[in-house]
């Protein structure tokens, strides 16, 4: 019986191995902006506040302090100087019949009030009006969602966004760390060849930088 119960274990060990090793990154060109530009990534930008990258510390140039890239030497950062939408967006190419997973590192400060999270992406007075003051309904949030490849990029309709990773809601905190935002596409029944990661940024609040860095894609 010992026998056994110790060449069950060793065939699950085993087994659990080949699992593991069956998981094999898939190239993502420039998934960490590491080219030093936005090359296979599109950005959508209204109003004021625009996508950038940075590779250091600011320090001394006011407003929030940006935290270094979690990983390589560039991050994506999106800043403004006034109400705005802001979307970074790609497609990511999937693996036929495998399970595909994947994930990247997002940070962001609210410094502004708190957020306020309506289903769309409206910024009142555009980059005209100062923040606050009136020009339209709060609108401070950011949202991260796999979409159709083919759908437009400000749409919100279910038969357009597949899933939705993540969404600030009001009372949320308001600083987030660089920290991974992971999918498992599989378990959100999402199947195809390709889906459109969109990480979308609107404020007419205050201040607030979002930072992306280090999109990563595995399948099995």
């Amino acid at each position: 019986m010992r026998t056994r119960g110790l060449a069950a274990v060793a065939a699950a060990a085993a087994l659990a191995v080949t699992s593991v090793a069956l998981a094999a990154p898939v190239p993502v060109p420039n998934g960490g902006f590491e080219e030093g530009s936005f090359a296979k990534w599109d950005r959508f930008q209204r109003g004021g506040g625009e996508w950038g990258l940075y590779g250091v510390l600011r320090q001394g140039l006011g407003g929030p302090k940006i935290p270094p890239p979690p990983e390589g030497n560039f991050a994506a950062l999106v800043t403004q100087d006034s109400p705005g939408l802001n979307i970074l967006h790609r497609v990511v190419k999937l693996k036929p019949g495998a399970v595909n997973k994947i994930k990247f590192e997002l940070y962001y400060d609210n410094s502004g009030n708190p957020f306020a999270s309506p289903n769309n992406f409206k910024f009142g007075g555009g980059g005209m009006l100062p923040r606050g003051d009136g020009g339209g309904p709060a609108n401070q949030q950011v949202r991260v969602d796999l979409m159709k490849p083919k759908a437009k990029i400000k749409s919100l309709r279910g038969k357009d966004v597949l899933a939705t990773l993540l969404r600030t809601r009001p009372g949320d905190p308001k600083f987030r760390p660089y920290k991974p935002v992971r999918a498992n596409l599989k378990k959100l029944g999402i199947k195809g060849k390709r889906v459109r990661l969109r990480i979308a940024e609107v404020d007419n609040q205050g201040v607030f930088p979002v930072g992306v860095d280090d999109l990563r894609h595995n399948a099995r």
